[in-house]
């Protein structure tokens, strides 16, 4: 039926053809392959044999969930293999899946017979017969094969057709005494309701199981043995091919159906699968599975076969392109539509345009003819942007891609815009060996290819348009050659490279990737190890340098921001994006994607080129080291960032501070604290040193392991791998694989990784049916991934404690012969015990592990074989004979050390003068598997053993090894069984974070900056490159760079480990609403009050600390379950031994782990106070409990001598929880000239330590320096400053500008008594509100008091800040009632004021308005009435920024009682007048109408499509006055990006940079913010030039108010002082400033002297004295609310941070050309529809809107 060969139409054919042409039907074949009877039924039923597949799939879906229809007839076989067999492709049918077929399609089968001897045909009818059945023929050949039918249109019988069926289903209803009424129940069961649609089918099945019941023990056997041996037959005929293609079809179709199962549907799969799993373990006792297991070798086992049969099918991948993404990645399966295949990230994204197509600019364009094949020196001649990475050229390379690493940091050059660079330009250091014939591809010039090259970028790339050729530097250029001006340097061959890793098996001529023949075609960053070439390096450097050679590295005095420069891929590799699309730096995506998804996209795109896929991003030499190194270096800032939020203590630490640590040799805790932050970074020291304790937890937890492991990579053998790069691998030649490796090593780290995951499945838990593993992925000397792990068996007989009475034995057995009598007996038992434990060690060794050649190379009679054996298919070993030859090939090949030598494992110990192998080979014979005990060293010399096994060995250098490990992974690979916890302890120490110790190299980093820091360092940076310093001593070969890029795990483990603090610490979070910091409950927290969670789950009160947490955790204040494979990992923790300085902590923190305890800590303690010894008798006492005895690891031990456990010094839980900005001048510390910079962003600065800062005296009489500090205050009371009058004209008003003044001036003619006015006149920004402020102000004159929310705000209208009017609190200052003369002086100043005028209303929050509420009852005497009687009219806009540190007056639930009463005054605000006409963006041309429709979607975020392509003709690159915007205001997101453009603007002035420090009355006051003490910075920076702005309201009327700017003209210092001490004064010229100046040689000029501001807190009164300034080249968007610019170069940052602040930021303009924007995703102006505080404002806004129209029918 299913044989691969062709059906020949003899005579079975020709007697079916008569048969069927009887009822006018012809045989169609439709093909075989075994599943011809599905390809029949689909045919039939579609017309085509393409759904045969979902013809099996819906019988075997019928057999699945109707068990009992068919489940009796193959009682005596396992019901769950059936379906498996059935369900793959290609196996026979029988008649259960028949059956089952025309059960689940619900038709009639027909199935006509071409033997003659058999009935004409057989009719399968449903069991269960649903509604109206559909009728098939099939043939049946010769018992072979089925068929098809169609209809013969040419045969007379045609008619006869129906007859035929009718007479077939007549005779079958007849020969099988079926019922009638079943024919006539179809109709009575499609009307019926769907209840008893369900009844009646339950009866139905009922019935048909009874029926299958019926049938006799003989039959059911006869024929399920008749079932076997067909079944057995099919199997056996089946080729390998044939075998591999019905797999592939299974899994693929398995895959298919698990895309498109739900989340319900898949958990009741699940839940079924592990109900089977359950049931069949049961059955199965664990004396019977062990037994299944030791009794026989596990590679004889079928089961074991099977699922290494298994394993190699898993690991069949086939490449495919997306057509969406053209990401071109290894699948297994076979996708339906090979040419419209799509990836399922993009099948699972449903939105448009898709992240990672075309129209989201995510596909780079092809390489021209032109820049393809250049060099990397080419390359980098004609780049814009030139990344530093400290690069070098080295041929070959010691054993492989020994030197491929990079260095972390980077810098990016500044922009070049005249090309091609000079060679000398170039930091390219060509390192030659001696003796070598060194050539090298990549250093190699043609000048005609750059000429080209660059002439096509010119042509091409918007990016070169403005590059101008140089002649000069083309024209030096070699025609073909090496340049002569690239740096090189002589050096010998370095050999000896030390190393830790383990025994890897013998190196290969085949297995090195790199040898000296390759040409190397690769950039290699220079590694930190190899000593000998750095210094050759050094040493040539210092000639060239006397030579005015280029010294080296080369980092120009102002590199580029690589984290906001667009395009910046683009400019440094021009070869990779020729026109820029897909530039990973592009910041103007439709949709937003992470840098590092960007990245991961372009390694997997993939382009087909003479029939080979070709990676250019992931070949190139240098991109993805760029790449990384950007990712890492972002990633580290960010978690410094996070160290400094969260720990203000160690971020308000003096450099001082800091050296003093490592003077005292006090580091320890400040870097531990430090370093578990860096954990949260992949491949950091702090991250393996977390995986290290994370394993030791699992192990404290759950046990010992059994066995350690380790598997290396055969990367230059592995068919399946080389199989992804070539079509053939007949003639794959040594060269060309080596050649896929070096350029694909992004697929052949991703497949090893693969490879692991199905053999740790396959072999480790269906073979060997482990308990639980974990494992870590490590990188040779030579550059290819391995791993190291550890796994434990469910038969582990306890191998360590067998081992420990084994050791007892022995003990026993040395000192039986001292014993006395009495001794005697006991210590024979110990021995007799000992040799049983030593036995059962042994069998099971010797059952799990081997060292036994069977035909050692040594003998003479094994023949190396012509193929590698990793090269060799395991489909192709297809007998017992070929499996021993191919085992010991294996054995021979890779699993002996073969030789020892100093370059790799030879050392030489310390008092030793022998040089002896670091793995002890050669290992003596022996002949039986043993376990021996070493003495080892201890400290107090007592003797002490460990336990070592010794197994049956033959060949003195094989590895240990496992016959079904090393045939299956077809690799290097080792397994060592753990006999004792020494040796686990020291596997822990060696491989969980080996080579990479938790502290020396942060340490030493640490201790070397500080060092060589000054005292008044910024600390803030220094903790920054002390962390980056740190990272900076990682090397990354170009696999693991690879590992990371593609965001592939280096840690995986069957366990989550939790971390869990006992020391309270809470996570902190933000209030995304006002902003206000909080705390969330913390696990302790949690279980002190864990008692209201007894109604539900009773037994929780008697659960201790560690059980509770391992069981429960709190998600959204619900205690839910944790999976089982949860583990804690508490800390902090102390050493247990009693003489240890921390012991009494060790007690109290084990107290709170295992003692129950609730509502405090102390209640562990049992409510005494804490102290020393009450935390060890607290203890002890515990310990002697029943609880104790039952829950406390290691009860016995603990109680008997607590000297056992030795732990790591304190920890604590580390955070990564998001805070507040931090301030500027945190930023402008970080970034200022005079301490280290921050990471490699260096600026330039002359030496200013012999500045003289008493110059700028002499200017100035003695006098007026006297004068300055009350300078301001005098004039303010002498100089009479006539404010301007602006003159207004009532009939210019708009109609909503007139409604708005007739109101206010019909109420201010009302007669009184009358009730207060409570008006708000709502405009955007330039409808003219300050126009119509002037109006009312020349309305109501003297009764009126114009004033608004802030200083700037208030100058704009000729008034005052309502602060200064009713002397309202400023942050925690003065938060009291006004009494005596400051309250007579509020009377008195409010004593003819009727109108209160505030504009800006929208940053009044909720608070202040309660405080202005109760200033005006305090002003007026009138108590009970809102504002005092007085009448209040608010303007602004309620789309601009909310309130600072307040809630907005619409939010619904104040957060105090002032603020309660705030909000309940604003809401008798019920007067609204809403003015519409924009004055500020005038015109009506369709440019400004356009920009006016933009700013009004902008307001409520709806933007279109079209609003972000507008904005982005306004991006740095697209527009063409760029020049004009030079001196613009910038206005930027964060305090981080203004701190960051102050800076580069204040060095750019080339003065002297003055760092003012604040006076400070306490620490506290150090420690408060400027918000707190009234805007002063604790630290400012300041220089001649430098553009500054005024903090503080010190004269409002002639414009020195908050937001005033100006420029630093002098310093005026006290004798005997300079920076960082506080000046006397700082002469500011300021703009749009209207009063006296101090001098007479500038207009315009005031002396800003200290203020000393004061907070009031709970600890008392602190008080800060500093210039009110600050840098004010670059402000906030939130600093600018209320401007109007005539340019501004505006960023809005990424995220929608505040509502409302793109909106603020772009309309400060008049005109769009106004104003540079930089790019933003189309994403990023959808987002601001998503916030919340965005829908809270637009319901007050249509509320406001409701208000208005009621206002307008005010007469």
């Amino acid at each position: 039926m299913h044989s691969n060969t062709a059906v020949t139409h003899d005579s079975p054919w020709n007697c079916l053809s008569q048969r069927l042409a009887q009822i006018g039907l012809i045989p169609h074949d439709v093909g075989g392959s075994g599943d011809c009877f599905f390809k029949s039924v689909s045919h039939q039923l579609h017309g085509n044999a393409d759904g045969h597949v979902e013809i099996r799939m819906a019988g075997i879906s019928h057999l699945h969930n109707h068990p009992e229809l068919y489940i009796e007839s193959i009682s005596d076989d396992s019901w769950d293999n059936y379906i498996r067999q059935m369900s793959l492709p290609g196996t026979w049918c029988d008649h259960l899946i028949i059956q089952a077929v025309a059960n689940a399609l619900n038709c009639v089968i027909h199935i006509i017979d071409s033997n003659a001897n058999s009935p004409q045909a057989t009719i399968i009818t449903p069991v269960l017969q649903q509604g109206i059945q559909q009728r098939i023929f099939i043939g049946y050949i010769n018992h072979l094969h089925y068929v098809s039918t169609v209809t013969d249109t040419n045969n007379q019988n045609i008619s006869k057709l129906q007859c035929v069926k009718r007479k077939y289903v007549s005779e079958y209803n007849k020969d099988n005494h079926l019922p009638k009424r079943i024919t006539n129940s179809k109709n009575q069961l499609s009307k019926g309701a769907a209840e008893k649609k369900q009844e009646r089918l339950a009866k139905k099945r009922a019935n048909s199981k009874k029926q299958l019941s019926r049938e006799t023990a003989e039959k059911r056997q006869e024929r399920l043995a008749k079932m076997r041996a067909n079944n057995k037959k099919q199997l056996s005929q089946e080729t390998t091919e044939k075998r591999q293609e019905r797999l592939a079809k299974i899994r693929a179709n398995q895959k298919k159906q698990l895309t498109t199962e739900t989340a319900e549907k898949r958990q009741e799969r699940l839940a079924k699968r592990r109900a089977n799993y359950k049931k069949q373990s049961s059955q199965q006792s664990a004396k019977e599975r062990e037994e299944r297991l030791v009794d026989s070798p596990i590679h004889e086992q079928t089961q074991a076969k099977h699922n290494i049969d298994m394993f190699h099918n898993s690991n069949i991948y086939t490449v495919y392109q997306c057509s969406l993404c053209q990401e071109a990645w290894p699948i297994n399966f076979t996708p339906r539509l090979h040419n419209q295949y799509q990836c399922s990230r993009c099948t699972n994204d449903k939105e448009l345009p898709k992240k990672f197509s075309k129209e989201n600019s995510m596909i780079p364009s092809s390489v021209p003819p032109q820049l393809e094949g250049l060099t990397q020196v080419e390359e980098m001649l004609v780049a814009r942007a030139l990344p530093i990475m400290r690069v070098y050229i080295k041929p070959g390379g010691q054993r492989g891609y020994s030197g491929h690493c990079i260095n972390l940091p980077q810098n990016v050059a500044e922009l070049a815009h005249s090309l091609p660079r000079y060679p000398k330009d170039l930091s390219v250091i060509v390192v030659k060996m001696k003796g070598k014939d060194n050539n090298f591809k990549d250093v190699t010039v043609r000048r005609q290819n750059v000429a080209n090259a660059l002439q096509w970028l010119i042509n091409n790339n918007p990016h070169y348009k403005d590059i101008i050729v140089n002649q000069d530097s083309l024209n030096s250029l070699p025609l073909h050659g090496v340049p002569q001006d690239l740096l090189s340097v002589e050096t010998e061959n370095l050999e000896n490279i030390e190393t830790c890793e383990p025994d890897l098996g013998p190196q290969n001529e085949e297995d090195i990737v790199y040898n000296e023949s390759t040409e190397m075609s690769s950039f290699l960053p220079i590694p930190e190890c190899q000593q000998q070439e750095v210094q050759a390096i050094q040493q040539q450097l210092l000639l060239c340098h006397q030579a005015t050679h280029m010294p080296w590295p080369t980092v120009d005095n102002e590199p580029l921001n690589e984290y906001v420069n667009p395009f910046l891929a683009t400019l440094a590799f021009p070869t990779l994006f020729p026109d820029g699309k897909g530039d990973p730096t592009n910041p103007s995506l439709h949709r937003n994607i992470p840098l590092a998804e960007r990245v991961k996209h372009l390694l997997r795109f993939g382009e087909n080129k003479n029939g080979r896929w070709l990676y250019r991003f992931a070949t190139h030499p240098r991109f993805a080291y760029w790449a990384l190194n950007m990712i890492q270096r972002k990633r580290i800032l960010q978690q410094t960032a996070i160290f400094l939020k969260q720990n203000p203590g160690e971020a308000h630490l003096t450099a001082e501070n800091l050296q003093q640590m490592v003077a005292n040799n006090n580091t320890h805790v400040f870097i531990s604290k430090l370093s578990r932050y860096l954990s949260n970074i992949t491949g950091s020291n702090a991250y393996w040193h977390k995986a290290k304790e994370d394993l030791k937890a699992i192990i404290s937890h759950v046990g010992a392991p059994t066995f350690f492991f380790t598997f290396s990579s055969a990367d230059m053998h592995w068919p399946e791998l080389h199989a992804l790069f070539s079509s053939s691998l007949t003639n794959t030649t040594p060269e060309s694989r080596r050649q896929n490796v070096i350029n694909n090593p992004h697929i052949t780290d991703w497949f090893f990784t693969q490879h692991l995951e199905n053999f740790i499945k396959h072999w480790l838990y269906s073979s060997l049916d482990a308990e639980w593993h974990w494992y870590r992925f490590e990188y040779q000397a030579r550059g290819s991934i391995h791993c190291h792990g550890v796994a434990k068996l469910k038969n582990d007989p306890g191998l360590c404690q067998l081992s420990e009475t084994a050791l007892r034995g022995y003990l026993a057995e040395m000192s039986i012969a001292k014993a006395e009598q009495r001794d005697t007996l006991e210590l024979n038992e110990q021995i007799l015990e000992g040799k049983k434990a030593s036995q059962a060690v042994c069998e099971y060794v010797d059952w799990l592990l081997s060292t036994y050649n069977p035909n050692p190379p040594d003998e003479g009679s094994w023949i190396k074989p012509s193929i590698h054996p990793c090269q060799r298919q395991h489909k192709d070993i297809v007998n017992m004979q070929q499996s021993d030859d191919d085992y010991v090939d294996l054995l021979n090949m890779i699993q002996r050390h073969t030789r020892c030598s100093t370059n790799y494992c030879l050392r030489k110990k310390q008092n030793e003068s022998d040089l002896r192998c670091r793995f002890h080979f050669p290992f003596q014979p022996c002949t039986s598997t043993k376990l021996e005990f070493e003495p080892i060293h201890t400290k107090d010399g007592n003797a002490k053993y460990k336990a070592k096994i010794v197994t049956r060995r033959n060949d003195s250098r094989l590895n240990n090894h496992q016959r079904l490990q090393l045939q299956g992974w077809r690799a290097n690979c080792d397994i060592q069984v753990v006999v004792d916890y020494h040796a686990c302890v020291e596997y822990l120490a060696k491989y969980a974070s080996k080579g990479e110790p938790r502290s020396p190299i942060l340490k030493q980093a640490f201790n070397s900056i500080m060092h060589t820091c000054k005292n008044n360092s910024n600390p803030t940076k220094l903790i920054k490159k002390v962390i980056m310093k740190s990272l900076g001593q990682r090397d990354f070969s170009a696999q693991e760079t690879m590992h990371h890029l593609m965001s592939l795990k280096l840690v995986r483990s069957s366990f989550n480990v939790i971390p869990i603090s006992l020391d309270g610490s809470r996570r902190i979070k933000t209030n995304t609403f006002d902003g206000s910091i909080t705390t969330n409950d913390s696990l302790l927290d949690v279980y002190a009050n864990r008692e209201k969670y007894a109604e539900t789950i009773p037994d929780i009160v008697m659960l201790n600390f560690i059980d509770f947490t391992s069981k429960y955790k709190l998600v959204n204040k619900k205690l839910i379950t944790q999976p089982q494979n949860t583990i804690p990992r508490v800390f902090p923790v102390f050493s247990s031994n009693p003489k240890g300085p921390n012991f009494s902590l060790y007690c109290k923190y084990q107290l709170l782990r295992y003692k129950p305890w609730q509502a405090t800590q102390e209640n562990a303690w049992d409510n005494q106070p804490g102290s020393d010894k009450i935390y060890i008798t607290s203890w002890k006492a515990f310990l002697q409990t029943k609880y104790a005895k039952q829950h406390v690891p290691d009860w016995f031990e603990k109680l008997q001598t607590l000297q056992n456990l030795s732990e790591n010094d304190t920890d604590s839980e580390d955070f990564s929880e998001q805070l507040p900005q931090r301030e500027e001048w945190m930023h402008l510390g970080d970034l200022i000239p005079g301490s280290l910079v921050n990471t490699t962003e260096q600026i330039s600065q002359p030496d200013y330590n012999s500045y003289d800062w008493q110059n700028d005296k002499c200017k100035y009489a003695h006098h007026i320096i006297g004068e300055m500090p009350s300078w301001i205050k005098s004039k303010q009371d002498t100089c009479l400053i006539a404010l301007p009058q602006q003159n207004v004209s009532i009939s210019t008003f708009s109609d909503m500008q007139a409604h708005a003044y007739n109101i206010i001036r019909k109420h201010s003619e009302k007669a009184f008594p009358k009730d207060p006015l409570f008006l708000i006149v709502n405009g955007v920004a330039g409808t003219g509100k300050s126009y119509l402020i002037n109006a009312i102000r020349n309305l109501l004159r003297t009764s009126c008091a114009v004033t608004a929310t802030t200083g700037k705000a208030a100058y704009n209208i000729n008034g005052c800040t309502i602060h200064s009017l009713l002397k309202l609190p400023v942050g925690t200052r003065g938060n009291k009632e006004l009494t005596a003369r400051a309250l007579v002086r509020l009377q008195n100043n409010l004593k003819r004021i009727a109108y209160i005028i505030i504009d800006e209303y929208s940053m009044l929050g909720q608070t202040m308005l309660g405080w202005i509420d109760r200033r005006c009852r305090q002003a007026t005497g009138i108590s009970d009435e809102v504002f005092g009687h007085l009448s209040l009219i608010l303007f602004g806009d309620p789309a601009q920024l909310p309130p600072v540190a307040d809630r907005p007056l619409y939010h619904s639930k104040p957060t105090s009682s002032i603020g309660e009463q705030g909000h309940l005054a604003y809401l008798m605000f019920t007067n609204v007048i809403k003015l519409s006409v924009n004055q500020r963006v005038q015109g009506s041309n369709p440019e400004q109408s356009q920009f006016r429709e933009l700013l009004m979607r902008l307001r409520t975020g709806d933007c279109t499509e079209q609003d972000w392509k507008l904005l982005l003709t306004r991006q740095p690159t697209n527009a063409p006055n760029l020049v004009e915007f030079q001196d613009a205001t910038r206005l930027y997101f964060s305090n981080e990006e203004v701190a960051n453009y102050n800076v580069e603007k204040l060095s750019a002035l080339q003065h002297p940079i003055a760092c003012v420090n604040a006076r400070h009355s306490s620490d506290l006051a150090k420690k408060a913010s400027p918000d707190e003490m009234a805007g002063l910075e604790p630290c400012i920076f300041l220089a001649k030039g430098a553009h500054v702005m005024l903090t503080l309201n010190l004269w409002t009327a002639v414009g020195l108010c908050n937001g005033a700017t100006g420029t630093v003209i002098d310093f005026i210092y006290a004798n005997n002082q300079q920076p960082p001490d506080l000046p006397e004064a700082v002469i500011v010229k300021f703009d749009n400033y209207r009063g006296p100046s101090i001098t007479e040689s500038i207009s315009s000029c005031v002396p800003i002297c200290p203020i000393t501001v004061s907070s009031q807190t709970l600890d008392g009164l602190h008080e800060r004295q500093q210039l009110p300034l600050k840098l004010a080249w670059a402000i906030t968007i939130h600093k600018s609310q209320g401007l109007t610019l005539p340019k501004a170069w505006i960023d809005i940052g990424q995220t929608e941070r505040t509502a409302g602040i793109s909106y603020v930021a772009i309309s400060r303009v008049r005109t769009l050309p106004s104003c540079i924007i930089e790019p933003m995703t189309f994403e990023r102006l959808k987002s601001i529809k998503k916030s919340a505080s965005l829908k809270f404002r637009i319901e007050e806004e249509e509320r406001l809107n409701e208000l208005a129209e009621q206002t307008c029918q005010i007469k």
